[in-house]
């Protein structure tokens, strides 16, 4: 398929609009959430979708518009920062950006050693191949994705409009935040024999808006266009865009672990880069740290550290620790 014209997919929104992210619920802008691991895995076809769908959400508000002219919304919906994986080169994958951060938990026999899967603070995440968050089903990509913001029933009534739908058919285990492309497998053993056997789904682009048919079905999207959305002075939630010094709740999260230059070697979680681009963020913002903040905390960001460590009085040795954090916590707030 072609390549998606920007990371708004073609939808006219601003990249300063934001949608949910995480377990740990945060709002964060599109350009945010363009460098993260657990969307840029998902298929451009996908992304785009879901996206025209949370912006079409009715909770969906508007806070005016960018340097373009382009509408800035702010969607009550977004994605979970969990990862799934299958097969050979995806497990492979798996292991190498998490298999350093696993943590004790209840045997289970879903997961290697006894322990069971799990990211600090965040939901369980399944072992490789256990779920229906095949990694290599569509031409590399994950074939679904967890859903933030479904409660209230909107996604799951509309979503077949935007050629989605949710794993909510008890034969997918009743699922409701989850979602896939229409016309998959109806059945887990279903989609693992056709996706885990090598077989890759060639995806046809549906138009986000108009009139479409899907599966026979005829949808009409021109009503839930999302610029059509009511006015608003503020997001949902504190933005996070930790480049642009915006760092929604993370002030305020007092489970932040200790992190350095050596720990980033032996750490690549999403867990370990949101910590990081968090600090990245707050010492760009004290003009400290002069790159992209990218979460990879390596020489630029250790030197940063040390520098923002002597201007505060405290011990200078690179690690960002429970004095430290408290610092950065007060200069991200001020």
């Amino acid at each position: 398929m072609a390549s998606v014209p920007d990371i708004t997919y073609g939808l006219g929104v601003s990249p300063l609009s934001t949608v949910l992210y995480s377990y740990r619920v945060e709002q964060i802008t599109l350009a945010a959430l363009d460098s993260k691991w657990t969307w840029s895995s998902v298929h451009p076809e996908h992304r785009r979708r879901v996206l025209a769908a949370w912006f079409s959400h009715p909770k969906t508000v508007k806070s005016g518009v960018d340097a373009q002219g382009r509408p800035i919304l702010h969607s009550p919906m977004g994605i979970g920062s969990g990862g799934r994986a299958t097969g050979p080169a995806a497990v492979a994958n798996f292991w190498s950006r998490n298999s350093r951060v696993w943590l004790p938990g209840r045997p289970s026999r879903n997961t290697p050693e006894g322990r069971a899967w799990l990211k600090p603070g965040m939901a369980p995440i399944a072992y490789p191949g256990s779920s229906l968050h095949e990694e290599d089903a569509i031409e590399g990509h994950g074939a679904a994705i967890d859903q933030l913001g479904w409660q209230d029933g909107w996604f799951e009534a509309n979503c077949r409009r935007f050629g989605i739908e949710t794993f909510s058919a008890p034969a997918l285990g009743g699922e409701k935040w989850h979602t896939h492309f229409l016309g998959w497998p109806k059945s887990k053993s279903q989609f693992q024999a056709a996706y885990n056997g090598g077989r890759r789904l060639v995806l046809v682009p549906l138009p986000v808006f108009g009139t479409i048919t899907v599966d026979g079905e005829t949808c009409d999207c021109e009503a839930l266009k999302p610029v059509d959305v009511p006015e608003a002075p503020r997001p949902v939630m504190p933005v996070t865009d930790f480049e642009h010094g915006h760092f929604g709740l993370w002030p305020l999260n007092p489970a932040k672990k200790k992190i350095g230059r050596k720990l980033a070697l032996t750490d690549s979680s999403d867990e370990f880069q949101m910590t990081a681009s968090y600090a990245q963020g707050v010492l760009k913002k004290a003009g400290l740290y002069k790159s992209t903040v990218d979460g990879l905390f390596g020489r630029r960001s250790e030197s940063a550290t040390k520098a923002f460590q002597k201007s505060r009085g405290l011990k200078v040795d690179g690690w960002i620790g429970s004095q430290t954090w408290a610092a950065i916590d007060r200069a991200a707030s001020s």
